[in-house]
């Protein structure tokens, strides 16, 4: 695998200079800060057309593997080299990725016993709209789960701070406490209380790339673009939950 390589130390912003590369490369962004990640991913895919990125990470509870198509994270304590080239090699279409994905569910071929495993199941809907919280709660009834319901980011908090949840659904942008500040503070609090890490799906109306490494960057594992479609939703919720 031929490939050149080129390291730039930057602060809070890139200067365009520091990236006049070819379309297609690959960044590979060091440990920093999640606002900091977000922000060199927005300056980097305004300036090189169909950049690709591969996140390092330090934070073992944090989601690996291929976050968006043309984003990948891996651990780097301890770092793994092959690792690191399967990833390059996978970003740059050279490497197949062969990571088995799960079957979509077809919500009419639920047997009994994965309609009471669902039932069992804690979500928890953080949205402010409330023909969104009708919405997503009828499609979630669909697919044999109930789900709590919190206003914003900072009801969702306290209710997490309570209790368990297996998945949270959450809109990105609410009063009172945003999707992204939210996250920030459950991984804080997560982490400060030794906690296993609850899954989080962004619930965004606008799926585009800069905001999905927004989504990631504050700590959140996927996402899912308004208008939710019910087999689209069943095929997140697999993703992290046995049901």
């Amino acid at each position: 695998m031929g490939m050149s390589f080129s390291v730039v130390y930057v602060g809070d912003a890139i200067d365009p200079s520091q990236v006049n590369v070819s379309a297609n490369s690959i960044f590979v962004i060091a440990p920093n800060s999640p606002a900091n990640i977000a922000l060199w991913q927005e300056q980097i895919r305004s300036c090189v057309d169909a950049p690709k990125f591969l996140l390092l990470t330090g934070v073992r509870s944090e989601r690996l593997g291929r976050l968006q198509d043309d984003v990948i994270r891996t651990q780097m304590f301890p770092m793994l080299p092959s690792e690191i080239m399967r990833s390059i090699g996978i970003l740059s279409g050279l490497v197949p990725d062969d990571e088995p994905v799960k079957p979509i569910t077809r919500v009419e071929d639920l047997t009994q016993d994965q309609l009471e495993r669902r039932g069992t199941k804690k979500l928890l809907v953080v949205e402010d709209n409330e023909i969104n919280q009708i919405v997503i709660q009828k499609q979630l009834e669909l697919l044999g789960y109930s789900a709590e319901v919190a206003q914003n980011g900072s009801e969702a908090l306290i209710l997490i701070q309570k209790q368990n949840y297996d998945v949270v659904l959450t809109d990105c942008h609410m009063p009172v406490m945003d999707g992204f500040e939210m996250s920030r503070k459950i991984r804080e609090f997560e982490a400060s209380e030794g906690l296993k890490r609850v899954p989080i799906i962004a619930i965004t109306a606008n799926a585009l790339k800069g905001d999905a490494d927004k989504c990631f960057a504050a700590g959140m594992d996927d996402y899912i673009a308004k208008p939710i479609e019910v087999k689209k939703l069943d095929a997140k919720l697999n993703g992290f939950l046995d049901s």
